[in-house]
């Protein structure tokens, strides 16, 4: 599945995954999107992404 997601992806096609797994959000996507009780939070660019600032993100624990 992932070929073809990355695969998709590369001839323009927007795809939307929806995962809490960070390794598999740091291996697809080019930009996340954090929701959070029904909440758009933050959306970011996926470059340079680390797991704890990751779940700094995912728990609303990142100041803007």
């Amino acid at each position: 599945i992932y070929s073809i997601i990355r695969e998709l992806a590369a001839r323009g096609t927007a795809i939307i995954v929806v995962s809490s797994d960070f390794n598999e959000i740091r291996g697809l996507a080019d930009k996340i999107l954090f929701i959070k009780e029904g909440e758009q939070t933050f959306i970011i660019e996926n470059n340079n992404m680390d797991q704890e600032r990751y779940l700094n993100y995912c728990y609303g624990r990142v100041k803007l």
